[in-house]
């Protein structure tokens, strides 16, 4: 993608911390409160959905983004702006070309 950026472009990514602690207290708050009367789907559904869409952990993916993107990225943390992931439920990053 950053092929396709223009000199000065931005690219901006948004990823959930999982499996940091927060979002997974939130995933299995989802998982006992609103999952069956929200999407109609059992646990093991949801916990299947969430496997094959969170191949690659928020610790993997970071580790990447700076290892390709050095000097060139800004990076965020939501809600709490903590750079921590564990207590944060999404990493923000925007990789200037």
């Amino acid at each position: 993608m950053t092929r396709k950026l223009k000199k000065g472009g931005v690219l901006s990514i948004s990823l959930p911390t999982d499996p940091g602690l927060l979002w997974r207290l939130g995933r299995l708050f989802i998982k006992y409160f609103i999952v069956k009367r929200t999407y109609n789907v059992s646990k093991e559904e949801y916990e299947y959905i969430n496997a094959t869409e969170h191949i690659n952990s928020i610790f993997t993916l970071i580790n990447l983004i700076r290892y390709n993107f050095k000097n060139q990225i800004r990076e965020n943390f939501l809600p709490f702006k903590i750079k921590l992931v564990d207590l944060n439920l999404f990493y923000i990053v925007h990789i200037t070309k």
